[in-house]
Formats: C-alpha cells, sequence, structure tokens
C-alpha cells in the first residue's frame, strides 16, 4: 500500500512540472482529475484523423461482397476482451435464434481470435459472423456495410468511431468514451453496456425500430484539431 501512495506521489510530482496537461477526451480528463488532484492547465485535443484520406481511400477496390438482403453490420477492432466481440457474437446467435436474420463481419486480429473461432463453430454461427481478419485498407469494407457497430467494455477516444462517422455509417455503439464523440452525430443509437443493450440495439437495427435524433450535425473538423494544437506549441 505504501508503495502505491508513494508512486502516485511521484506520478503527481512529475505532472507538476509540465505546463499543461492535454488529453484526448472529456472521459480522459474526468478519469485524471478523480485520481490526480493537480492545478496544472489541462487541455482536450482530439486525436486527428486525415478525413480527406479516409475517404479516399475507402474509394479503392475490394474483393468484398456484402448481401444486400439482409442486415449487415461490420467492426473494426483487435480481438482482446476488452472490445466484447465475444459478448457482441452471443447477441447475434439470440437474435438469429429469436428470427432476427442479419450478418456481423469483424476486421482486425488479436490474442482472442482461436476463441473465438471455436466459439463461432461451437454456435454453428460461420454464414452469420465472419472473421475477415486484419486488414491494409479497413475504410473500403467500412464503406460496403451500411450499420458500423462496436461494442467496447470501455474506450477513451476510439479512432475507428471517427472514422466511421467520416464514411457516414449508422453507428451502433455501447455506452463508452465513444458516447463523447458521437455527441453532435446523427445516425447513431448507443446503447447499455451490457448484453442485453448489445441484443436491443442490434434488433431495433434489423428491425428499423430506431428514431434518428435531429441535431445540428457537425462534421470531423480535422483542421480545427490542427489549429487546436498549434496553439500550444
Amino acid at each position: 500500500h505504501l508503495s502505491k501512495v508513494s508512486q502516485k506521489k511521484n506520478i503527481e510530482e512529475t505532472y507538476k512540472k509540465y505546463k499543461k496537461i492535454i488529453f484526448v477526451s472529456q472521459d480522459a480528463l474526468k478519469g485524471f482529475n478523480s485520481i490526480f488532484k493537480i492545478k496544472n492547465k489541462k487541455l482536450v485535443i482530439n486525436n486527428y484523423i486525415n478525413a480527406k484520406r479516409v475517404i479516399n481511400v475507402s474509394k479503392e477496390k475490394v474483393d468484398f461482397k456484402v448481401d444486400t438482403k439482409i442486415p449487415s453490420f461490420i467492426s473494426v477492432c483487435r480481438l482482446v476482451k476488452a472490445k466484447g466481440v465475444d459478448r457482441l457474437l452471443l447477441a447475434s446467435k439470440k437474435l438469429i435464434n429469436d428470427g432476427y436474420n442479419h450478418k456481423i463481419y469483424i476486421i482486425g486480429d488479436g490474442p482472442l481470435k482461436p476463441q473465438l473461432v471455436k466459439l463461432i463453430d461451437t454456435l454453428e454461427m460461420s454464414d452469420n459472423f465472419i472473421l475477415l481478419g486484419q486488414k491494409s485498407n479497413p475504410y473500403s469494407y467500412v464503406k460496403k456495410v451500411k450499420n458500423f457497430v462496436l461494442v467496447s467494455l470501455y474506450e477513451g477516444y476510439p479512432t475507428v468511431i471517427v472514422e466511421a462517422m467520416i464514411l457516414d455509417r449508422m453507428i451502433i455503439s455501447t455506452n463508452t468514451g465513444a458516447r463523447e464523440i458521437l455527441n453532435n452525430y446523427d445516425n447513431k443509437l448507443i446503447v447499455d453496456n451490457d448484453f442485453m443493450g448489445i441484443y436491443n440495439g442490434l434488433k431495433k437495427v434489423i428491425t428499423n425500430k430506431y428514431k434518428i435524433k435531429t441535431t445540428k450535425q457537425k462534421k470531423y473538423n480535422s483542421d480545427k484539431i490542427i489549429e487546436e494544437i498549434k496553439t500550444i506549441l
């Protein structure tokens, strides 16, 4: 216990040496303030993403056909426990069992892959839950699927959400740090961060029983972030 207290004090002393402390999201700032009582000036500047590049690269052709006859979803994430892909698979299975046909495509790799492959086989979901593996250009795949889903247990500032916004996808996300990014984005559905939240969210999209709240939607502005960075240099 004493070592942890000492370590925290050392970290605080290090932070106090800086004129400004920068965070990528409001959630990250709140988390920091809940642990450290430091009066240094704190700023939130979101991660920079080249929107023009995302749009241009998404136009590249890839050998990927989507079944347009049924609702489809796509996710881009590392296959680790924190991303919640296993519970997405279980929610998908329950939807199939309940008569709601759909497909989910997953782009990404990671240590959880062997376990997911086995679970997909056990649940007989290979036709509906497809692991596409790692892709050098995920944007072309995301562009071909109407709905983007991210079911992480926790997130800070998920850049994949911003990229999906740039590509104008319908976004279904668990209630994490992604909520902050999606505040001014109309085409979204933020769901409870648990199994039934994911199940009900997907079901609403599959059955078209969700309402889009119309706001003065703001597009991602990479130039604004560059200007914010310039002000601190």
